[in-house]
């Protein structure tokens, strides 16, 4: 598994990879292309080495003004932006606003941009608001956060 990523993300097919070549001195007869088989054991030490890379954008395409209102409409209750930040405060999903280090997040959840100093998250965080707004007990907990 790649650090930060899950095993979904690591296998989705719309992710980029970068190929490394390396060449051998070979005579020009010797010189060939391998095609190897993905389940073989050659083909799995290779796919290791693959990078699988997806944008930002991709991977955390909610502003924080958007996620409390999927959340609020998922749920079908009252989920404010003062109920967004007690929660990534609670489950230490990112830095408090003045931070000195900004990009120290839970990057299942949430990631800095430096060019525009701000955060957006993924869809797992959305997913985890969801299930924990709708459990009373720990949407009573997100609630009794102060900062």
């Amino acid at each position: 598994r790649i650090e930060g990523m899950s095993e979904e993300q690591v296998n989705d097919l719309e992710y980029q990879f970068k190929v490394v070549y390396t060449f051998d001195s070979t005579s020009k007869s010797k010189s060939h292309i391998q095609f190897v088989n993905p389940d073989s054991e050659e083909g799995k030490d290779i796919r290791s080495v693959l990078v699988k890379t997806k944008t930002n954008d991709e991977l955390y395409p909610f502003r924080a003004s958007k996620v409390p209102k999927i959340v609020a409409n998922e749920v079908g209750l009252k989920f404010s932006t003062h109920n967004h930040t007690q929660a990534w405060k609670l489950y230490k999903v990112r830095p408090a606003s003045k931070s000195k280090q900004p990009a120290e997040t839970n990057r299942d959840y949430c990631i800095y941009h430096a060019a525009h100093n701000d955060y957006t998250y993924s869809q797992d965080w959305i997913d985890f608001l969801v299930k924990s707004a709708s459990n009373p007990e720990e949407f009573r907990k997100i609630k009794a956060t102060k900062y």
